[in-house]
């Protein structure tokens, strides 16, 4: 693909990032977190077709063109210069699937107040650290489920920044019992979710360290969700009372997504390990320490 091809998607391209820069940023960090996690041969499918496909998909040079994209971490309305082969990346990125860049855009929370009054009431509550950095609305194509009064309640799902860029191209599914099974399921088979903002953000985790995360922002997502309440039982074994397992993915709709950028949070996070290493180094040092004062004072 060459010449006017290429000078057409770079257009739609820069035309998508002048209007929805939040969003264009958000997809390219979470494409970003696949391809640096330790899963990204499962979290990565489909693939950039421009880097290989199948067992032939070139993880490395994708890595490569993302290191080299001119994409400096702020709200930058105007993009530099590209060449073909980031003006194929970002397109795909932005576009390959449902059309992602279309289908979100960015709100605030003075207009989820008007929406969701409980949502920002149970932001407000948890407190300044858990109010989101940016919050993302989707449009789903589900608009007869939004409008048909079906009971629905809120839910949120924290999960592991290599997860985030499948979960927004596919939506949360039901892998239990699948290789792609992270964690365990004490409460049955399902989607698992959470009914307090904290607890679901409790299951976020740092992106894996690389080049590209240490050059720029990484980030922590929680998808809030509505959940239909149908006459079936969520679960059929008891679940704690904060927690809500759904065994049927299209009962799980994404409604909203919080992103937390990792930066503001790792200068105020406690690192709780190296204060233990710290703790047993002076337990080990304080004995000689005070062996070298007894010393001294019998000197004298």
């Amino acid at each position: 693909m060459r010449g006017r091809d290429v000078v057409a998607l770079e257009q739609q391209v820069r035309n998508t990032w002048s209007e929805k820069p939040q969003v264009c940023e958000f997809l390219v960090r979470s494409f970003a977190q696949a391809l640096h996690g330790r899963r990204k041969g499962d979290m990565c499918v489909p693939f950039p077709t421009v880097f290989g496909k199948g067992d032939r998909r070139d993880f490395q040079a994708a890595e490569s063109c993302l290191e080299n994209l001119p994409f400096n971490g702020t709200r930058s309305e105007e993009l530099p210069p590209l060449n073909e082969e980031q003006v194929l990346l970002l397109n795909w990125i932005l576009f390959s699937h449902k059309n992602n860049a279309k289908r979100l855009k960015a709100t605030t929370l003075s207009h989820l107040r008007e929406c969701s009054p409980l949502l920002v009431e149970e932001i407000q509550q948890e407190g300044k650290n858990l109010c989101p950095d940016t919050i993302l609305e989707t449009q789903s194509n589900d608009t007869a489920d939004r409008n048909s009064g079906a009971d629905l309640f809120p839910a949120f799902h924290g999960t592991h920044p290599e997860n985030i860029h499948s979960i927004v191209r596919v939506g949360l599914l039901n892998l239990s019992n699948t290789h792609m099974q992270r964690t365990g399921r004490a409460f049955g088979e399902g989607i698992y979710l959470a009914q307090e903002l904290s607890t679901a953000f409790s299951f976020t985790r740092s992106p894996a360290p690389s080049n590209w995360i240490n050059k720029h922002e990484g980030m922590r997502c929680v998808f809030v969700c509505s959940v239909t309440n149908a006459e079936s039982p969520i679960s059929q074994i008891d679940v704690p009372k904060n927690y809500v397992v759904v065994r049927e993915c299209d009962r799980v709709i994404i409604r909203y997504i919080f992103i937390y950028r990792e930066c503001r949070r790792s200068s105020k996070r406690i690192d709780f390990c190296a204060l233990l290493v710290l703790f047993y180094l002076a337990t080990l040092l304080c004995p000689v320490f005070l062996e070298q004062i007894r010393w001294h004072g019998n000197l004298k």
